[in-house]
């Protein structure tokens, strides 16, 4: 899988993966949304060590 560019971005709600702002193309967003789901949990576990 290649590097996602950074000059764009999508802000993209963790628990739903909603899209709610999207700068990117659309095949950057598709690879970026498997991302997210693929590490979904991960991503969720850090967020609450960090805030507890």
């Amino acid at each position: 899988m290649t590097a996602l560019s950074f000059s764009f971005f999508a802000k993209i709600e963790l628990l739903s993966l909603k899209v709610v702002d999207n700068y990117m193309k659309p095949k950057e967003l598709k690879k970026a949304l498997l991302i997210v789901k693929e590490h979904q949990t991960e991503f969720e576990r850090r967020w609450d060590e960090y805030f507890s």
